[in-house]
Parts: structure tokens; C-alpha cells; sequence
């Protein structure tokens, strides 16, 4: 959540998202001059699409602020959370995962115990995949 909250307030997403949309637009027009064989067009379309990726670079690279700022952070919780719960089993699936036991050291240590339980590396990702990408879709605007 606090991902997201950051995300959404220290990025322009109407911008990005401008500048995704006419990025996804300059391309389809070139696709589409690729294929009537239009070479010239495809020539000018390519430089076009070339000043308009410098210029607006920094727009498109703008979500990674948030990477920047919420890095150092993760990194300390994470690993006193780690190390709180590393190689123990936080969670009990309700169902058995059909990956078998490879016995690959540094998959065993984040997928400990049967496979129906999930470490705290497990957990966290299922976890943040699961309400991560579902709270990203209301917090903040898409294209």
C-alpha cells in the first residue's frame, strides 16, 4: 500500500500516461507503414519515434522515483523480517503446489517444508502480488 500511496504522489501519471499513449501511437503508425512498404514514411516515422523517446525520457522513467525513494527502506524491513522469519513456515496453503523438490539449495531455502506451506519469501511474494497489483488499479490512473 505504501508502494502505491508514494507512487501515486510523487509521479505525474497523467503525463506518463500521455506520453505512453502517443509513444503507443507513433509505433502503430509505424507498423502500420511497414507493412504498405511505405519506406520514406518509415523513415521519417523512425526519426520521429527516436526525438520523441529523448525527449521525453525522463516522463517514461519517472515511475522509477518511486523505486529510488522506497528502496533503502524495503531493504532494512525486509531483512529484519527475514530474519525474524526466514526458514520458518508462515503460511499453510489450503491446497497442495505441484512443483516438485528439486532439492536446489536456494530454491529449498525460500520454499521450505512441504508444498503445501509457504516461507516468509514465499509468502511475500504471493502477498504482494496478490493486493499489490489489485491496489495499484484504484490508487493509481491508468492510460
Amino acid at each position: 500500500f505504501s508502494v502505491n500511496m508514494v507512487s501515486r504522489t510523487i509521479v505525474d501519471w497523467e503525463k506518463v500516461n500521455k506520453v505512453k499513449r502517443k509513444s503507443e501511437e507513433l509505433k502503430n503508425k509505424l507498423k502500420k507503414a511497414r507493412r504498405e512498404g511505405k519506406s520514406k514514411k518509415v523513415h521519417k516515422l523512425m526519426k520521429e519515434q527516436q526525438e520523441f523517446t529523448k525527449k521525453h525520457m525522463g516522463v517514461l522513467f519517472s515511475p522509477m522515483k518511486t523505486m529510488l525513494i522506497i528502496i533503502i527502506p524495503f531493504i532494512i524491513i525486509f531483512q529484519l523480517l527475514s530474519s525474524t522469519y526466514g526458514g520458518w513456515v508462515v503460511a499453510w496453503m489450503p491446497v497442495n503446489l505441484p512443483w516438485p523438490n528439486l532439492n536446489i539449495p536456494l530454491l529449498s531455502r525460500f520454499f521450505p517444508g512441504t508444498v503445501a506451506s509457504l516461507s516468509f519469501f514465499g509468502w511475500y511474494l504471493l502477498s504482494y502480488f496478490g493486493f499489490s497489483m489489485t491496489l495499484r488499479r484504484f490508487l493509481i490512473p491508468s492510460k
